[in-house]
């Protein structure tokens, strides 16, 4: 069909998929979804002291805070562990 209209399509398509991944998210007919591997790196993190806990929660917060309800209060919680 593509070819009878003169339309070339790379390798790389794909037709009919329910889901794609695109840059460690997974983009479905149910929405945008974090990366599983992603999350499971994050809960690896390690911290060991009080600064990369606000480290960590100076690079999670702008991203995690799309998909986590309420992480911001969370993480608001975590930053003033002493």
């Amino acid at each position: 069909m593509l070819s009878q209209n003169q339309f070339v399509a790379k390798k790389k398509c794909l037709f009919g998929e329910t889901s794609v991944e695109y840059r460690a998210h997974t983009i479905s007919v149910l929405g945008v979804e974090m990366d599983p591997s992603k999350i499971q790196a994050a809960f690896g993190w390690p911290l060991k002291d009080v600064t990369e806990v606000w480290g960590f929660l100076g690079l999670t917060t702008g991203y995690f805070r799309r998909f986590i309800k309420d992480y911001g209060k969370t993480a608001l919680t975590l930053a003033f562990i002493d």
